[in-house]
């Protein structure tokens, strides 16, 4: 598929998002600083590949959330559980930060979005699910 349709990034997408998952949960338990730097960098990476990907957030966000239910506000647990999550947000920057220059250099901007800018976008309040489905342009 990837040889034949260059210009979509489903496949590389798919792969680096199959990695993300399988290393998140054979790490899940005993996750290390080293580990939660290399998921960050494989999110970074994923978003840059596609920016839509970032919905792979929630697991860590919800072993966050999860963590703090279990472990209240322990100074101690709290304290590492904000270095963990620095450390995957770290490793996210590093791999997305090459990203960011390129829209500033191309777009001026690097919180703006290319496909907004550019007319496009997803609405939840209007997802067009017909459209999608069943479509009458021909291409």
């Amino acid at each position: 598929y990837s040889s034949l349709d260059v210009i979509n990034s489903h496949p590389f997408s798919f792969l680096i998002s199959t990695i993300f998952l399988f290393y998140w949960w054979k790490t899940f338990l005993t996750r290390t600083v080293k580990q939660w730097l290399i998921l960050g960098f494989l999110l970074g990476i994923l978003l840059t590949i596609r920016t839509q990907d970032i919905v792979f957030l929630v697991l860590p966000l919800s072993e966050a959330l999860v963590s703090l239910r279990k472990n209240g506000l322990h100074f101690q647990l709290a304290r590492q559980q904000i270095v963990k999550y620095l450390v995957f947000g770290i490793g996210l920057l590093i791999a997305f930060a090459p990203q960011l220059v390129v829209w500033q250099t191309i777009y001026g901007d690097i919180l703006t979005s290319p496909y907004v800018k550019s007319g496009e976008g997803f609405n939840f309040l209007k997802p067009h699910l017909v459209e999608l489905f069943v479509q009458t342009k021909k291409s």
